[in-house]
């Protein structure tokens, strides 16, 4: 078994040519640019740019490393298991599509629940493997290593703006997006800890455990 369906032919980061006219190779193209091609609502793909493309200096660290070593740290500290893609600028990380909560398209630059700028793919994920004829690697796992976890709560992206608001007055529609802001602002505010969160949030339809 396998977490991909195969393999198009690319140039650098890009599939080339229209999806209708894309080949499905079955084996890595030899000599050319590549991207695997994961299955359909099954994956959720984070991506972690730690350096920034305009000025290549370390963005937005944390306690002055980059953003992709504090969350491999804490995904091996809480025990949990995915594969792992190093890029040019950061990480790919991939796992499991989140059971209690759902990442409705892809999200990008937002900001998970312990307050790290990240981004989720999670519709028509693509792999780059060869950009610009350099290959990529796993720095853990396999495409064909599907004993992985769902993405843990901790890591779902619940808000776009880093210094957004959140509203205590809200309609039951709206409940889980504003207790989401809710448990970001106090975890940007140090009432939680990125290495220690213990916060349920309860709805009348799901649970969330940080």
């Amino acid at each position: 078994m396998s977490l991909i369906k195969g393999y198009w032919l690319s140039s650098g980061k890009k599939p080339i040519y229209k999806e209708e006219n894309r080949i499905l190779h079955q084996e890595p193209p030899k000599g050319h640019d590549y991207v695997a091609v994961y299955k359909e609502n099954k994956i959720v793909r984070i991506d972690i740019d730690d350096y920034s493309h305009k000025t290549e200096g370390i963005d937005e660290p944390i306690r002055g490393k980059p953003r992709s070593e504090a969350i491999l740290r804490y995904l091996d500290d809480k025990g949990y298991k995915y594969n792992a893609i190093k890029t040019e600028h950061g990480v790919h990380i991939i796992m499991l599509l989140p059971k209690t909560l759902e990442i409705e398209k892809n999200k990008p630059n937002w900001y998970c629940a312990i307050g790290v700028k990240l981004e989720a793919h999670v519709t028509k994920v693509f792999e780059p493997m060869r950009v610009n004829g350099i290959e990529r690697c796993f720095i853990k796992g396999s495409f064909d290593n599907e004993d992985i976890d769902c993405l843990p709560s901790a890591l779902i992206p619940i808000q776009k703006g880093k210094n957004k608001g959140f509203l205590m007055n809200f309609e039951e529609g709206d409940r889980n997006n504003h207790l989401s802001e809710y448990a970001f602002y106090f975890g940007k505010k140090s009432f939680i800890s990125a290495r220690n969160c213990n916060i349920n949030i309860f709805t009348k339809n799901s649970s969330c455990n940080f």
